[in-house]
């Protein structure tokens, strides 16, 4: 074979591989195009949050995320979360969500932590039951503190 016939057939190959690349690209846009999901803007950590801290405006970020994927009870809307307490950590990036936050008008801190319906307080406890601590603080048994279930 000459020289220009190689040359010839390599610009057909080369030209040819550019056709088969450019549809292909196209194809793959059309399909990528036909396929958007559908979004939902949702509340996430801008920072760690630790345990006890007060939800702020600037530890809010809103974030497109598939509505497929979605965890149940998230956050949409800021007034929502703003000044609740975390009573579990929450990292960056992270999803508000119901469990990870105290309730509302709970404050922040200790409080925060316990649940509604209970109280906290000081107990002494022995080894046949536990009761709650005289104010003195004169009983036996050991001291602790836990939840009163009792209204």
């Amino acid at each position: 074979m000459s020289r220009s016939r190689l040359f010839i057939l390599g610009l057909v190959a080369l030209a040819f591989g550019g056709f088969l690349a450019t549809q292909v690209y196209k194809n793959l846009q059309t399909r990528a195009s036909a396929t958007t999901m559908a979004t939902t803007d949702v509340l996430v950590a801008a920072r760690d949050i630790q345990i006890g801290t007060r939800v702020g405006e600037a530890d809010v970020k809103s974030v497109k995320f598939p509505s497929a994927d979605l965890p149940p009870g998230f956050y949409t809307s800021k007034s929502k979360i703003s000044g609740r307490g975390a009573i579990l950590p929450i990292s960056k990036g992270e999803f508000f969500l119901p469990g990870k936050l105290a309730a509302e008008n709970s404050g922040t801190g200790l409080p925060s932590l316990i649940p509604p319906g209970m109280r906290a307080g000081r107990w002494l406890r022995d080894s046949r039951h536990t009761r709650r601590c005289t104010t003195d603080g004169n009983a036996s048994g050991g001291q602790g503190a836990g939840y009163d279930h009792s209204p």
